[in-house]
């Protein structure tokens, strides 16, 4: 069973490796509160649908597993900006969820006082032509300093994507664990990598408008060579976790369902896996 270590979580599925049936697909929806339920089936493909269920799922089981509490009396509520809280029950920790390519993760902490979690797919296959890359990073000029865009811009083709993604990931996280949405200029936060993303990289520093913010702690790794992830961290003393692969058994039993409805079913199979992307 999963349990917290030192009171600190990090947990990824890999939801491109589920490949439900209808009836599996409903049985795992009916765990969940039916607003939630009602939001999931409003995707339109199936990879995005999955993503998110397996997030709340996710939240479910860390919630279920430190209060010890049953699964249906679990009811979540979104802020403004649309982050999950918990209005009547009082969490030891902070979390937060991220889904991005194959994986969902979550990352939970009850020893630092904001986090932040972000997932990047390392998208290489995307920009096999030359031109395509330097549109590319053309476009998102604006949302990096000059030395990020150094060491973004160093290496192959490969390993530039590699660090693009890597300090994309970077500003994401931050961007999820102070809550501040679309709003806030990217260009203002200025990381400092200093060592190549292999094991557990904490060294990477944060500037914001020029002034070094010392109390960001950042994990950095890779969930495999197509995926980074990055916790960030306010303050408080956590101790960096590898992320620990969950089965999705894991996070389906033991449950008590929730009333579902047949429908879920028929309308999950009678979806596409993903969008058609035309190069």
């Amino acid at each position: 069973m999963l349990r917290m270590s030192k009171s600190e979580v990090r947990w990824a599925v890999n939801i491109a490796k589920w490949k439900p049936c209808g009836v599996d697909w409903a049985k795992a929806l009916s765990l969940i509160q039916e607003n939630e339920q009602e939001r999931i089936c409003r995707f339109t493909f199936k990879r995005d649908a999955k993503a998110s269920l397996v997030g709340r799922l996710m939240l479910h089981k860390l919630i279920r597993e430190t209060l010890k509490i049953p699964n249906e009396v679990i009811h979540f509520e979104r802020t403004e900006k649309g982050k999950p809280f918990l209005p009547k029950l009082a969490l030891p920790f902070h979390f937060n969820v991220s889904h991005q390519g194959a994986y969902t993760v979550v990352a939970a902490s009850s020893s630092t006082e904001l986090l932040g979690v972000d997932v990047m797919r390392i998208d290489v296959e995307r920009f096999e032509e030359e031109a395509k890359l330097q549109d590319f990073f053309y476009t998102m000029r604006r949302q990096f300093t000059g030395r990020e865009w150094t060491n973004i811009r160093n290496g192959d083709r490969k390993e530039q994507l590699k660090n693009f993604y890597r300090h994309w990931c970077l500003k994401e996280s931050y961007v999820k664990a102070v809550g501040v949405g679309i709003g806030m200029n990217l260009l203002s936060l200025d990381f400092n990598v200093s060592q190549p993303l292999t094991g557990i990289v904490t060294s990477t520093l944060l500037e914001i408008n020029g002034k070094l913010e010392d109390s960001w702690k950042f994990e950095e790794q890779l969930l495999d060579e197509e995926h980074c992830v990055c916790v960030a961290l306010k303050s408080g003393n956590s101790v960096p976790q590898p992320f620990q692969l969950v089965q999705l058994d894991d996070l389906l039993l033991p449950c008590t369902e929730l009333p579902s409805h047949n429908q879920w079913a028929a309308d999950f199979e009678a979806k596409e896996e993903e969008p058609q992307i035309w190069r």
